[in-house]
């Protein structure tokens, strides 16, 4: 089984500890990946965004994955994150979907610029 369909299947187990736990070891990973290396980080989010099938895996890669991303590393990437936002509507509604959490005030305000926010700076 491959990586991101391990980390797809943690994220679809509701209720289950027992294997929840089999797959910790991906959700690990990917928080790995997104904190230390940024870049590996966004393409990793965004193979997950592309392979997504479900509005609650999307729903898991903004509250997760791509927070974290834009949390600590808001500033190298927030161009990328503007222009695929700007391109690709399924993905401008996925970052809706961040909370802004750690995410700096200047990231923050071009987020919900680029998402068409009521009352964005």
């Amino acid at each position: 089984m491959k990586y991101h369909e391990r980390l797809e299947q943690a994220g679809d187990l509701t209720g289950s500890t027992n294997v929840a736990d089999e797959y910790l070891w991906a959700i690990e990973r990917l928080d790995d990946v997104v904190t230390k290396y940024p870049e590996d980080g966004w393409r990793l989010v965004m193979e997950l965004f592309m392979l997504a099938r479900s509005d609650y895996q999307l729903a898991c890669l903004a509250s997760g994955a791509l927070e974290d991303l834009l949390a600590r590393h808001g500033r190298d990437l927030i161009d990328r994150v503007e222009q695929t936002a700007s391109m690709n509507a399924r993905f401008r509604e996925t970052l809706a979907a961040v909370w802004q959490n750690a995410i700096a005030d200047d990231v923050w305000a071009s987020i919900k610029r680029v998402v068409g926010s009521p009352g964005a700076a």
